[in-house]
């Protein structure tokens, strides 16, 4: 049985590296893609499903 939970992280793994060598999506750089998810963020927060907080550090760079 799985309960409701009411908090959680969530990690983002980043592979795209710096040249576009090896992974060419997404097509922003990584500060764009922590714009998006604060953005995403603020208009799910306004909608009172959730709290989310983004927090920068929280993405680790697999690239």
């Amino acid at each position: 049985m799985s309960d409701r939970a009411k908090f959680g992280i969530f990690i983002v793994m980043w592979f795209k590296d710096e040249k576009n060598e090896f992974f060419k999506k997404p097509k922003y750089d990584k500060s764009e893609f922590i714009s998006c998810l604060e953005n995403e963020s603020e208009i799910i927060n306004k909608n009172k499903e959730f709290f989310i907080k983004p927090v920068p550090t929280m993405i680790l760079d697999c690239s």
